[in-house]
């Protein structure tokens, strides 16, 4: 079962939201050494997607989709620490 994050059902102006939520979704609860130096050279990569629906403020029913993908920027991992964004 992966970890679902708590969103209210209707969002108004006045809706008071919370900060942002995050959800680690990993394969045993850790990553090996051996997966952060394949991730390193780009042998494995991490990638999530997904979709939220809702009703516009026009009464409309939508959907939006999106994929990111965890890329490495600049850097040694190691040396100095995660050097990386997600990518649409």
């Amino acid at each position: 079962m992966l970890p679902q994050m708590e969103i209210p059902s209707v969002i108004t102006p006045l809706t008071h939201l919370l900060p942002a939520q995050f959800a680690f979704v990993i394969p045993h609860g850790v990553l090996s050494q051996e997966d952060i130096d394949a991730l390193q050279q780009g042998k494995k990569f991490i990638h999530f997607q997904g979709y939220i629906k809702y009703r516009d403020v026009f009464d409309r029913y939508r959907e939006t989709r999106f994929c990111y993908s965890w890329r490495k920027t600049i850097g040694d991992w190691a040396q100095s620490g995660v050097l990386a964004n997600w990518e649409t």
